[in-house]
């Protein structure tokens, strides 16, 4: 996996006369030995494959990587190049026949260099073809690489696998769907790896840190320690290494990263020169002046064997004294635990930075650390809090809630006050799921600080600042609770009061824009929550607290306006820049890009993402937004036919449909509704959409009455349809536009106008009402006789049809009929759809008019209908989504 397209280059570099072949290289790991392998046997179907493991053993053995082919050679034949470059090609020509030879070379760096010399004369010669395989060690190899320089052979480099690649390793190797969260955390330990990624996952399922739950493997815990094997290979190697490069890499590892120009208190600038030239240290990307271990995980595993003095007398040499630790962003965590190892003394101010850090930048373990490590019974109250919010991320909130009010008590400032309530809020609505609970909290903060501390500092003193904060808590709260208005109504003048603060603003552009969105505001609300983004990524470790907050709003505002392209943009980005930090919020993040599928009308590609976000939502959701993926899922399993199922997450949505955000309750409520209208049209089920409706009407949740108003629509009920026009005429975005235009094609009959809202909607990936505006415009251009109208948005509509992914059930059943018709049947149809009659049917198909009859007869037959007025509506069923009213 995730080097098919490698091997299709490698497979053409031998096939194509004007090349001699290829040189890879790649890390230990990366997979090379497997790759030689597969072309091994792919290569006979057109060569003579001669398959050359090189080992470090024979390196300095004198043509010893070739001695299984020089057998015929005798002691004094070996005494000359000359000759034994002759048996070479004997033994090549009876081998192979005739046919063209190719030689694979795996761990070609270890090849002697007589045979390396001798491969590289056979090649020059065009005697062979070469692939070879090698790791980029200094001074190896040398010969084969100046073939590649002189362009006789092509060059290649193994990449890692992508996270996609890494996902499906994983899939493979376990038999089963797995989190989103587990997948990222594979990929970054692993770096794409295929041999580190094989002995992480072993070695996860054999800690039972990863686990099969609801059909999925779910990584409930970082694992501990490293996998055996995997230290026993990094072992070998360091093995090798001199005394001054052992201390150079253990060095580099113990403090994650280290300026280039620090190692000379270890050794010497070849020893500096020669880890870098074999990849054992790698420049940063981000600032070549430091180096770091590479792959990362030996850092890891290096760090382990480092003796507890060793490690002490390295930190001296490397630090000095009097040194400082380096600034986050260049090895502050991991200089921070060194130095707790060493038991040097740190300030607590020092310490109790770094711990929020790290808990913000998804190291919860390090940031209870060093909350731990603070000694100052001044320093005790904050660092209880930051204790606490390093578990609230590792554990179970619910045995947090009882605690974590005591430390709102035991604060003895507002700067501690005001993150214990933060913390508070979180854990209250992370174990009640009500926005009930976040405001008394907020109201708790509000009257701590009106009463316990005075404010000498001045208007931005410490405890005016905590009353910046405990108002963006009461926006947070009120957006919870669907109070868009008000939330606007108090953030609004706050930011335009010009704060400087980076922290009060992003939180301030994060709250705003999502009570923006709720509102009907979709395009200013996404510009405020992508600005917040924006200033995080500036200042990713003062901000990085803000991170999933803000992002999960500004994905919900895309996904929730029709931004579908643009919403799996930043999930992919997410994805491929987080790494560590989506283990943590990877419950939201697959619970969105999972409705992002179901708002496309992607049911089937939905279906998975739903399963594992439920799954690894049922273990920990500290967003509460289980009920909202229950709900979506019993309507994409409705959609799908899927009967049992829809009902079953229906139930337990019906269990949890009172807690979390009242936005996404409402709208949960909707899709389960929606369910049963599909499951078992009723009045009472469309009367409860109807209800629903009002209810964000008169709580001025207007998205939410839009987003209620179309599912309506789709089920055929089109008494709301004036309120969805008005509603939409007046929002922002791409969704309200092709709404605007589908309502009002409604109201006004107008096929022409619903057509082009069928074409907006299909532009935007919006499939489903795509499809019900295509039936309704065929259904309109058929009541007045438009024929030629009739055949092209059919041919749109049998486009978007199979484009919906197995929605039977919304499709209606008589789908698979029409598709149970043999070809000449469905081109009877079709005629009889566009109104020609028996007798010319017949003279088309140069057929008798009694043959059509008996045709039509088994078309009504198979689709279950009587009458020739009733064939049109069969065709348009697959579509027919208004079908569905009672």
């Amino acid at each position: 996996m995730g080097r098919n397209d490698l091997a299709d280059e490698l497979l053409a570099s031998v096939k194509d006369r004007m090349s001699s072949g290829a040189i890879v290289y790649g890390s230990i790991g990366m997979g090379k030995s497997a790759l030689a392998r597969y072309l091994a046997g792919t290569v006979q179907d057109f060569a003579v494959p001669f398959l050359l493991h090189a080992g470090v053993g024979m390196a300095d053995v004198p043509y010893g990587a070739l001695t299984p082919w020089l057998s015929a050679a005798s002691a004094a034949d070996m005494e000359s190049s000359v000759s034994v470059l002759r048996a070479l090609v004997l033994y090549f020509r009876t081998q192979s026949a005739g046919r063209p030879v190719v030689v694979i070379v795996d761990d070609a760096h270890a090849l002697d260099p007589d045979s390396s010399h001798l491969l590289a004369q056979l090649v020059t010669a065009g005697t062979v073809k070469l692939l070879a395989f090698a790791r980029k060690v200094p001074g190896r190899s040398e010969e084969l690489s100046s073939l590649s320089e002189d362009g006789l052979l092509s060059r290649f480099d193994l990449q890692s696998l992508s996270f996609e690649d890494v996902r499906k390793v994983c899939e493979v190797g376990l038999g089963g769907r797995i989190s989103q969260g587990a997948s990222a955390y594979f990929t970054g330990e692993s770096e794409g790896n295929p041999l580190f990624l094989r002995s992480i996952l072993d070695h996860a399922v054999r800690t039972e840190a990863l686990v099969l739950s609801d059909e999925t493997w779910i990584l409930t815990a970082k694992p501990d320690g490293v996998d055996p094997g995997l230290s026993d290979l990094v072992v070998s190697v360091i093995r090798q290494l001199p005394d001054a490069q052992r201390d150079i890499l253990g060095a580099v590892a113990l403090a994650g990263e280290l300026p280039v120009t620090d190692l000379s208190a270890l050794g010497e600038e070849e020893d500096v020169r020669t880890l870098l030239e074999s990849g054992l240290l790698l420049p940063l990307p981000s600032d070549n002046s430091l180096v770091a271990c590479h792959p990362p995980l030996y850092g890891r595993i290096v760090r382990t064997l480092v003796p507890a003095a060793r490690s002490a007398v390295l930190r001296e040499r490397v630090m000095g004294v009097g040194r400082g630790l380096p600034p986050f962003g260049k090895g502050r965590i991991q200089h921070l635990r060194w130095a707790l190892d060493c038991g040097a003394t740190v300030d607590d101010p020092v310490l109790l930075d770094a711990a929020h850090v790290a808990t913000d930048r998804s190291d919860p373990e390090s940031g209870s650390r060093f909350a731990g490590a603070v000694r100052g019974v001044g320093s005790m109250p904050a660092a209880a809090v930051e204790t606490a919010r390093a578990q609230f991320l590792l554990g179970q909130p619910v045995l947090m809630e009882t605690s974590v009010f005591s430390l709102m008590e035991a604060a003895k400032d507002p700067e501690t006050l005001t993150a214990a309530a933060v913390l508070a809020a979180r854990v209250a609505f992370a174990v009640h799921g009500s926005a009930k609970d976040v405001q008394a909290v907020a109201r708790r903060l509000d009257q701590g600080l009106a009463t316990r501390f005075d404010d000498p500092a001045g208007a931005m003193g410490s405890v005016e600042y905590a009353r910046s904060e405990a108002r963006l808590l009461s926006s947070f709260a009120l957006n919870l609770a669907g109070r868009y208005v008000e939330a606007e109504q108090l953030l609004r003048p706050f930011l335009e009061a010009g704060i400087s603060d980076p922290k009060l603003t992003v939180l301030a552009c994060s709250f705003l824009g999502e009570a923006l969105g709720g509102t009907g505001r979709g395009t200013e609300g996404r510009n405020l929550t992508a600005r917040a983004l924006a200033m995080i990524s500036r200042a990713p470790y003062a901000l990085a607290e803000f991170q999933s907050l803000t992002l999960t709003r500004h994905l919900s505002l895309l996904i929730h306006t029709g931004e579908f392209a643009e919403a799996e943009a930043v999930l992919r980005g997410h994805q491929d820049d987080e790494g560590d930090c989506l283990f943590y919020s990877a419950g939201t993040l697959s619970a969105l890009e999972a409705i992002l599928e179901v708002r496309r009308g992607r049911f089937h590609s939905a279906a998975p993402l739903l399963s594992t976000a439920i799954a690894t939502l049922r273990l920990s959701d500290r967003d509460v937004v289980l009920p909202y993926v229950l709900a979506v899922a019993s309507w994409a399993a409705a959609a799908m036919g899927e009967k049992a199922r829809s009902r079953s997450l229906a139930g337990e949505f019906a269990g949890l449909s009172h807690t979390g955000a009242s936005a996404f309750s409402l709208i949960g409520k909707a899709h389960v509704a929606a369910a049963m209208v599909l499951l078992e049209p009723t009045v009472e089920h469309l009367a409860h959409l109807a209800d629903l409706a009002g209810t964000a009407r008169e709580s001025e949740m207007w998205a939410c009455e839009k987003d209620v108003l179309e599912m309506s629509l789709l089920c055929g009920d089109e008494r709301q349809v004036e309120r969805l026009a008005q509603l939409t005429y007046s929002f922002e975005g791409i969704e309200a536009k092709i709404l605007s235009e589908y309502a009002e094609a409604v109201l006004t009959k107008d096929p022409a106008r619903m057509e082009r809202a069928g074409d907006l909607a299909e532009n935007s990936q919006k499939q489903t009402l795509s499809v019900d505006a295509a039936a309704r415009a065929l259904r309109l251009y058929a009541a007045g006789g438009d024929h030629a109208a009739q055949r092209g948005v059919l041919r749109a509509l049998r486009r978007r049809t199979g484009m919906m992914e197995r929605a039977d059930g919304l499709l209606g059943g008589s789908a698979d009929q029409v598709r149970d018709l043999t070809a000449r049947e469905r081109e009877i149809a079709l005629l009889a759809v566009n109104g020609e009659s028996n007798r010319a049917i017949a003279d088309r198909l140069t057929v008798s008019a009694r043959t059509v009859e008996g045709h039509l007869y088994r078309i009504y037959s198979k689709l279950g209908i009587s009458r020739r007025e009733e064939l049109a509506a069969a065709f348009e069923a697959p579509s027919g989504t208004g079908s569905h009213s009672p």
